[in-house]
Parts: structure tokens; C-alpha cells; sequence
């Protein structure tokens, strides 16, 4: 998950930390054609995301679940709901001009571990 620099710009080397808490919102500025499908990808942000479960680069490997799922129309500037567990992937259209279809506008993780003693915790 990447955390913001100084600048506001997303740092995925600067990643967000085990069990320090914060909100940040960053930009991330791509080149389209070449980062259509991988940076934009909603599918790589949502499947293919692992968490440390510990603090150490040692820790294990937890999978992400996608818990909800919303469309964006920017014609209309609506969101409707979508099947969490069918994550489109992202593609440039083919057109006159170039063009990406189902890229990842916004996206929320909420983590949310459990200690010992089975007590949930939101980070």
C-alpha cells in the first residue's frame, strides 16, 4: 500500500507501516499506454496485494479480500455497486485517441487483525 512523500505523490518504497494508524491520500501521476494495465489495474491493487502479519520483512504473507466494489461513471458521476469478487482488470480501447477502460480511480483498505485472544482491531 503505498503512503504519500512529501510532495503528496504516491511512494510505494515508502510504504504505510504495521500498526501505526494514519489516513493519507496521494496522487499518482502514469504515462496511460504503458501503465494501463499494471498501475491502473484495479485487479493488481485487489488480488494480487499481500500484508506483512507481522513487523518484520520476515513476517508472513497475508492475502487482501475485496470487501465491496463500486463502478464509477464519469458521465453521469455515479457510483453503482459491483460484484466484489469479480475485480474487472483495466485495458487501453481501442480509438483515436488513447484510452483506458476499468482503471482504478479511488481505493480504501480498512485492516483489521486479530491478537491472541482473538480481539479484532481496525488500523
Amino acid at each position: 500500500m503505498p503512503n504519500t512523500d512529501v510532495n503528496g505523490v504516491c511512494n510505494t518504497i515508502f510504504a504505510a507501516h504495521y500498526l501505526e494508524g494514519s489516513s493519507n491520500t496521494c496522487v499518482n501521476e502514469v504515462a496511460l499506454k504503458e501503465e494501463c494495465k499494471s498501475t491502473l489495474n484495479p485487479r493488481d491493487w485487489a488480488n494480487n496485494l499481500l500484508v506483512f502479519a507481522g513487523s518484520s520483512s520476515n513476517s508472513a504473507k497475508i492475502p487482501v479480500t475485496v470487501k465491496s466494489l463500486y463502478y464509477y461513471d464519469d458521465q453521469s458521476g455515479v457510483y453503482t455497486v459491483g460484484d466484489p469478487n469479480a475485480v474487472p482488470a483495466s485495458a487501453i480501447t481501442a480509438s483515436t485517441t488513447c484510452s483506458c477502460a476499468n482503471v482504478l480511480k479511488e481505493i480504501q483498505y480498512t485492516v483489521i487483525t486479530s491478537n491472541k485472544n482473538g480481539a479484532d482491531f481496525n488500523l
